[in-house]
């Protein structure tokens, strides 16, 4: 458990949320300059 594998922010419980926000404020941003 020293995460020795890989770097705290490559685990998917950081990854899919941050993903998740980059799509959503990506698609905002892409409609509001559209």
């Amino acid at each position: 458990m020293s995460g020795d594998s890989a770097p705290s922010m490559l685990r998917p419980a950081v990854a899919l949320p941050f993903l998740l926000v980059c799509l959503i404020w990506g698609s905002t941003w892409w409609v509001i300059t559209g």
